[in-house]
């Protein structure tokens, strides 16, 4: 027969379990909660974002005399709250993208990857790998980030004109020096994406559990990325620039079919 002291430490080690469960599943209601709280914090900025735009929208149309400097300031503002709306939508959108190709747009700094040095005349590749992703950014031999760059506007920005036929277009966004295309396709709920950004912005990609090859084109090299294991399993990511604009196209389509769409610009 077991003894009280054993009953004892069998209730005791029981007990412990049990409070053990709890804790976790306190921990895990309250990160939904916290979880929860926070969605519905962003949700509210972005109403309130909204109703400021309508607000200055309808003060410039019911006040044609409006002193110049006014209405520049106006257009700045209204200039930085577009690019937060463009964040939000992106935001939306990588719910759904492939999970190594997010983009962040502050002060045009979008997401990259590759793993050496490429010289572009006096400006060169500068890239930092890290355990999970690499940090991609352009600098002369000064360490700087290039100054006089070409700049990229709506109407200088490049899209491919082949897509795979599965896919459809479903969104574009554009901001001075950054232009984005998404595409969608029945059979996948990840994102193909295209960006074309300016020289000057700062990039990060996931390259965790990705193959690298140097490729090429249109004469320009270029990085291939692809993921070989995971949810991910056979998505791609291209990267390449021209002298003039860098480039990016990453999604669930195989290295044939990424490649056609970068010789493809117009």
């Amino acid at each position: 027969m077991m003894s009280s002291k054993e009953n004892f430490d069998d209730l005791k080690a029981s007990f412990d379990d049990d409070l053990e469960q709890l804790n976790q599943e306190f921990d895990q209601l309250l990160l939904k909660k916290l979880s929860l709280e926070h969605a519905l914090e962003q949700d509210q900025l972005f109403d309130e974002l909204a109703q400021e735009d309508e607000q200055i929208d309808k003060l410039a149309a019911n006040r044609p005399d409006l002193d110049a400097a006014i209405r520049d300031q106006l257009e700045r503002c209204q200039k930085k709250r577009l690019q937060k709306h463009t964040l939000q939508s992106l935001k939306k959108i990588s719910r759904r993208a492939a999970a190594f190709l997010v983009v962040f747009l502050a002060g045009f700094t979008v997401l990259f990857f590759t793993v050496d040095a490429v010289k572009l005349n006096v400006v060169e590749f500068i890239v930092r790998s890290h355990e999970m992703f690499t940090q991609f950014r352009m600098e002369d031999m000064f360490g700087n980030m290039p100054e006089d760059i070409p700049e990229l506007t709506e109407s200088s920005f490049r899209r491919p004109s082949y897509i795979p036929e599965r896919f459809s277009e479903v969104s574009f966004h554009f901001i001075p020096g950054h232009g984005y295309v998404g595409y969608e396709c029945q059979d996948t709920p990840y994102i193909l994406s295209y960006s074309c950004m300016e020289l000057s912005t700062s990039i990060s990609l996931d390259t965790e559990d990705c193959m690298r090859e140097s490729v090429s084109v249109n004469g320009y090299s270029a990085y291939l990325y692809t993921k070989y294991r995971g949810d991910l399993k056979g998505n791609t990511s291209l990267i390449w620039h021209d002298e003039n604009y860098i480039y990016l196209i990453s999604g669930p389509v195989n290295q044939h079919e990424i490649l056609k769409m970068a010789e493809s610009l117009y």
